[in-house]
């Protein structure tokens, strides 16, 4: 089913829910289309409404070609209404056997845009050792009435949107476009990232950027630096969040409230306190999935023993051994990936991006995004209270 994780949603006792036999009562498990769901994506916050759309393949109960895109809306993160299917495959297009997954956002003009992976199925003839299964081609939709506040209806654009990959590059793979960046005052530039991965070697993701959302797309580069071969051969479906900072003195607060013994982190600050062993995993597990950010204890004579807690669910948890009641900054941005296929847990790690570049090797991690084995392609959306929002698909 697709479950929809929402941390910082109205609390739960304000919210009236109405009564489902044997149906996920928080989690979007939806009963139309019928059919196959999996990966979410493209959540998007528009005009007050979220709305969130899943892979699906009607009326079947397996995976198979031509999976389109399921789509709901919400007003509150935690009742959702079904609208009718965003995209589904166009005979004879470049999407024909499957519209696979991507991301959504709103363009310069203030219009709602899917940004995704269309795919053929590659012949017998065509398949190639250590290639992908299909031809892949990255596509733009647009809604028909950005003044709709459901987005009831999508209009495919012709053509791709990006160029295809360098053809010396022996890839895997190239799929899942993620937005990373959107024009600024700072920066007039869209940088978009698509997953990939170089033939039994590494995954990776490849950047692009442009001025317009529609056209004009140049490659980059890739977004890492030598992605180490431990973590797989191909990156499906890659996201980033921009984790918020907060001031240390507002960090110190909220660690005090917490009890000092914890290393409780608040918006991007790791306080690390001396003799801080009464730290509960399930304390860890809570504040490290809503806040995402790593988790420190401290025992006294300095010396970084090494030692991860995977109970922080995909966010590196620290034991430093420093006799320090400071607090220190900790990385600002997460990259997750989920490698490979579904059988994979999502790996994540905390670390530096700027410009269409992220700092692989002096990033934190990798750390499994779950503890255990029924989560893949995580999404996420950042709301109008700059929250990031989790979306994820459970199997």
């Amino acid at each position: 089913m697709v479950a929809l994780l929402a941390s910082f949603a109205a609390p739960l006792a304000r919210v009236k829910v109405e009564p489902r036999v044997a149906r996920p009562i928080f989690h979007l498990a939806p009963t139309a289309p019928r059919g196959w769901i999996n990966d979410p994506n493209g959540p998007l916050l528009h005009n007050g409404t979220y709305h969130l759309f899943w892979q699906n393949v009607p009326n079947s109960s397996e995976w198979s070609w031509g999976l389109g895109w399921g789509h709901a809306t919400s007003k509150d993160l935690v009742q959702w209404q079904p609208q009718p299917v965003a995209l589904e495959p166009s005979p004879g297009g470049l999407d024909r056997h499957g519209c696979f997954s991507g991301c959504a956002t709103v363009d310069e003009n203030g219009v709602p845009s899917i940004l995704y992976t269309g795919v053929i199925r590659k012949t017998p003839e065509e398949m190639e050792p250590g290639g992908s299964h299909q031809h892949e081609a990255q596509l733009l939709a647009v809604a028909a009435d950005p003044a709709d506040p459901e987005l009831k209806e999508w209009v495919k654009l012709p053509g791709q949107f990006l160029p295809q990959p360098p053809a010396d590059m022996a890839l895997s793979g190239w799929r899942d476009p993620f937005i990373l960046e959107r024009p600024s005052a700072s920066s007039p530039w869209w940088y978009v990232m698509v997953g990939a991965g170089v033939k039994e070697t590494c995954g990776t993701a490849l950047v692009y950027r442009s001025g317009d959302l529609r056209q004009g797309w140049q490659y980059v580069g890739p977004l890492c630096e030598s992605p180490p071969a431990a973590m797989h051969t191909m990156w499906e479906c890659p996201i980033m969040a921009q984790l918020s900072s907060t001031p240390p003195a507002a960090a110190a607060a909220s660690a005090a409230a917490n009890g000092h013994s914890n290393g409780f982190v608040t918006n991007g600050y790791v306080a690390l306190h001396s003799n801080g062993h009464s730290n509960s995993s399930s304390n860890s597990y809570s504040n490290g999935y809503s806040n995402g950010y790593s988790n420190g204890h401290s025992n006294g004579n300095g010396h970084s023993n090494g030692h991860s807690n995977s109970h922080s669910n995909g966010i590196s948890n620290r034991r430093s051994n420093g006799n320090s009641n400071n607090l220190q900054p900790v990385s600002r941005h997460m990259l997750c990936v989920s490698p490979d296929y579904c059988v994979n847990v999502p790996l994540a790690y905390l670390g530096s991006y700027a410009g269409g570049r992220f700092e692989l090797a002096a990033a934190a991690g990798p750390q499994r995004l779950d503890l255990g084995d029924i989560l893949y392609a995580p999404n996420v959306l950042t709301d109008d209270q700059v929250r990031a929002v989790h979306s994820i698909h459970g199997q």
